[in-house]
């Protein structure tokens, strides 16, 4: 029988999934063509490319300790089991059972108790048994083997949902530290155009206490320095709530790395492009990988559906010895056993089987056609942030040459207000200039780092070396 099952074990119907071949371009559109040069080596861990050592901790410090990077860890393990539930079916199902115990049968009913010799039987009796059950279920056409094919399946999503939690923890790290240190930056620059604004004001004062100025000077002068001093409050927030994610994205309390990072750090540096080629993301976005895998279970789908069509063998077996002592249950007389072999097969049943295969056969076309989609839309994912960050990197070179005029212009207006030449008007118009210039130069270089990490992200790498 287990040759016979071995043998018929190989036997499985229903389809087989087989990779979907996808039809992807040679490159990039986005790309010019002499910027494409593959470096995978440089996309695995993309975070060191910005040269920055804190980041590089903080990214491995999530990676280890993130709650949702292990919780999905443990649910990769919950589909493991599931899995290996799935493939006990294989194996012949064994349990033990004794019963032992005083069994007393009523005298009261009408010939409930028939003489033998004149002698009526004892109505008490003792019971002792025990057994051994067995049923084995013989995988004949594959029903079981789909079932477990289909549980692999599921362990590679659970995987790929990891994947995905990984870098999406990475890219929020990433992010969140490139927020805390362009803020301080901003910090830094308004506390300078403060100390500015604070000179103009004081001299506001001192004309107008000689008599040589006005109390108009003095409320401009004083309004420019309230304001500066009110945007602040708003940096300190951002930087305060930037720490706080960073804390619970590397499983921190709140406030465990204000000491480490309070301190003023300069922007990670921006690096180049990273250049790739189409297919990569076939192998590498979590997103395409999980779709695909979903699609080979539905294909697994079919197999148990079309499996349960054909005749279903299981091999029931018991040994039960029964006796009123310990000692006669050894006996040849106190023993019992079953050994039978029970086939099914579905006859009539209204088509409800084959309306099962339909359905299976219309759920995996609809995630093969999933699948398909989510290729498309990473392509376009890829696309669009290629032309964010190429657009981003011309942005921000135009407004560092435009904050480098306003600062300038400011500083030359300083100089013509103190020797009396300029009026204060054109001062306090150029400060201000000065100040949104250098704001805005600063906002678009975080911005352009935030294009850098939205294009590694869409290209789906970060994970490889953490699987």
């Amino acid at each position: 029988m287990l040759a016979f099952s071995l043998l018929t074990g190989a036997c499985s119907v229903g389809p087989h999934y087989q990779p979907e071949h996808a039809a992807l371009p040679a490159h990039y559109r986005e790309e010019k063509d002499d910027d494409v040069d593959f470096r995978p080596v440089e996309l695995v861990q993309w975070w060191q490319q910005f040269h920055d050592p804190i980041l590089n901790r903080l990214v491995e410090v999530a990676f280890d300790h993130n709650h949702d990077i292990r919780g999905a860890a443990q649910r990769v393990l919950v589909a493991h089991a599931m899995r290996d539930i799935e493939a006990s079916q294989w194996y012949p199902q064994v349990d033990f059972s004794s019963l032992n115990g005083d069994l007393m049968k009523s005298t009261s009913l009408a010939n409930a108790m028939p003489h033998v010799d004149d002698l009526p039987r004892d109505p008490h009796a003792s019971l002792l048994s025990y057994g051994f059950g067995a049923s084995w279920q013989i995988d004949l056409f594959g029903r079981i083997r789909h079932q477990v094919d289909a549980s692999d399946r599921v362990i590679e999503q659970a995987q790929e949902n990891r994947h995905a939690i990984m870098l999406t923890v990475l890219a929020e790290v990433a992010r969140n530290y490139m927020t805390l240190r362009g803020t301080q930056q901003r910090l830094g620059i308004i506390d300078r155009h403060i100390v500015t604004a604070t000179r103009l004001h004081d001299r506001a004062v001192r004309l107008q206490r000689a008599g040589v100025g006005n109390t108009l000077h003095v409320a401009q002068t004083s309004s420019l320095l309230r304001t500066q001093q009110s945007q602040r409050a708003v940096l300190h927030k951002t930087i305060a709530q930037s720490l706080h994610a960073l804390d619970i994205l590397v499983g921190q309390l709140p406030g465990s790395l204000r000491a480490e990072l309070t301190s003023p750090s300069p922007l990670p540096k921006v690096p180049p492009a990273p250049r790739t080629l189409p297919g990569r993301l076939l192998r590498h976005r979590p997103d395409i990988r999980r779709a695909e895998r979903m699609y080979a279970q539905a294909m697994d789908g079919i197999g148990t559906e079309v499996a349960r069509m054909y005749p279903d063998l299981t091999l029931p077996l018991t040994y039960n010895p029964n006796a009123s002592t310990f000692s006669q249950l050894f006996e040849t007389g106190a023993q019992a056993w079953r050994m039978l072999a029970l086939t099914s097969l579905p006859l009539g049943h209204g088509g409800q089987q084959q309306a099962r295969v339909r359905s299976a056969q219309a759920i995996a076309e609809a995630e093969r056609l999933k699948y398909h989609q989510q290729i498309l839309i990473a392509l376009r994912e890829v696309e669009d942030a290629i032309v964010a960050w190429n657009g981003k990197k011309t942005h921000v070179r135009l407004l560092h040459q435009a904050a480098q005029d306003s600062r300038l212009a400011n500083l030359r207006s300083r100089r013509l207000y103190e020797a009396g030449i300029s009026d204060l008007l054109n001062v306090l118009e150029t400060e201000q200039s000065a100040l949104r210039a250098e704001n805005t130069e600063l906002c678009a270089h975080i911005d352009w780092l935030y294009r850098t990490v939205d294009l590694h992200v869409a290209l789906g790498s970060g994970w490889e070396n953490r699987t």
